[in-house]
């Protein structure tokens, strides 16, 4: 066999040539083929990648068209349920108000009796204007446990607060340079003259003031324990009153009416959104797929269909390409070497038979190797 490939002439190279371009041609199809076949897989993915994507989008666009629809008239109504809301809390408020100063007319009117009286007795018997502030009768006339609660908190700011605080100050301006000893000692003087002059002040009011017009001040001061009693008794009605839970006594219908509707008004549209929703969901998203699909899936089948195609026709073609590829193997490379079964190498093996330079494939073959660079071959 491979005397006779040597020897043969330039039609065996010629025949070869055609055997060995058609199975170039043949493996550029298949290649070409192969990309075509990556190239509909990924376009079939993305394709169906954005019909999905579209899909999504037009329902939820078409979604919240309907929702925002609904939502924009629900919000109004809410604006308006909370401003009815808000006046019928305004009339109950009032109302309550009202029954209140009602219920509470006759203490109320007792007290400003007593106030005239408790001023009266002041201007009459001109006692200092200090005896009307409630501090006073505190510090020097406590009657119940508030009062002496305000006395020791009274007590606790004149006797340790004020102090406490002047000597804070000293020690961060006047005293921030002195020793330490000399600080605490003036600290401890300075607090001591303060406690002992508020001392001093109080029992000079005490001697000078309550003790003077004890008869008037016990006066004033009974008048005040009832004020107090009545407004004690005045609270619990307030506190009554506020607790009780029946408002038909406050005329509210009018705005409970108008509060109902709303609600009414707010149940019906959250049903006809609900509605809307489900025929949405049941009607409208099939319609939406149908439409998109109609007018975008026969791409993707269309795709489809060449993409099996290719699949199908592809197979036959690479077990020919693969039966081209072993007998040009067994048959040529074999023999000539792979390297000389090339378009381009055979047709310069041609070329030199047809310069005259070969009588067999030997010849032209060891003519190549030698010559491979020669103008006349390219």
């Amino acid at each position: 066999m491979a005397e006779n490939v040597f020897k043969k002439d330039k039609a065996f190279l010629e025949k070869l040539l055609e055997e060995v371009t058609e199975k170039d041609n043949l493996a550029e199809e298949i290649a070409a083929d192969k990309k075509e076949i990556k190239a509909l897989e990924g376009s079939i993915v993305s394709e169906e990648k954005s019909i999905k994507n579209e899909i999504a989008t037009t329902t939820s666009k078409r979604r919240n068209e309907i929702e925002g629809k609904f939502g924009k008239e629900l919000y109004q109504l809410a604006g308006e349920k909370k401003s009815a809301e808000s006046s019928r809390s305004k009339e109950k408020t009032r109302q309550v108000e009202k029954r209140v100063k009602h219920e509470t007319k006759h203490l109320s009117d007792e007290n400003k009796d007593y106030k005239k009286d408790f001023n009266r007795y002041l201007r009459e018997n001109r006692v200092p204007l200090i005896c009307r502030s409630e501090w006073f009768y505190w510090l020097y006339m406590p009657t119940c446990l508030k009062d002496v609660l305000m006395l020791i908190l009274c007590m606790g700011i004149d006797l340790a607060g004020v102090p406490f605080l002047l000597v804070t100050i000293l020690k961060a301006t006047a005293f921030a340079e002195y020793e330490d000893y000399r600080v605490k000692l003036l600290s401890i003087i300075i607090w001591a003259a303060w406690d002992i002059l508020w001392i001093v002040v109080y029992f000079i009011v005490y001697i000078n003031i309550k003790m003077k017009y004890i008869d008037v001040l016990k006066s004033c001061s009974d008048l005040r324990r009832k004020m107090q009693r009545n407004e004690k008794h005045m609270n619990e009605i307030k506190k009554s009153i506020n607790k009780d839970d029946d408002e038909g006594q406050y005329n509210l219908d009018e705005q409970d009416k108008a509060i109902d509707d709303l609600n009414t008004r707010e149940e019906e549209l959250n049903y006809d959104k609900k509605k809307a929703l489900e025929k949405f969901e049941k009607d409208t998203v099939p319609a939406i797929e149908e439409e998109i699909l109609k007018r975008r899936q026969p791409k993707v089948d269309a795709d489809k269909e060449r993409l099996e195609e290719l699949r199908k026709s592809i197979e036959p073609k690479e077990s020919d390409l693969d039966k081209m590829e072993k007998k040009i193997a067994q048959n040529y490379s074999s023999y000539i070497g792979s390297d000389m079964v090339k378009q381009d190498t055979i047709k310069k093996l041609i070329k030199v038979f047809d310069l005259g330079y070969a009588d067999n494939v030997a010849d032209a073959v060891e003519y190549y190797k030698s010559n491979k660079h020669n103008p006349e071959l390219n």
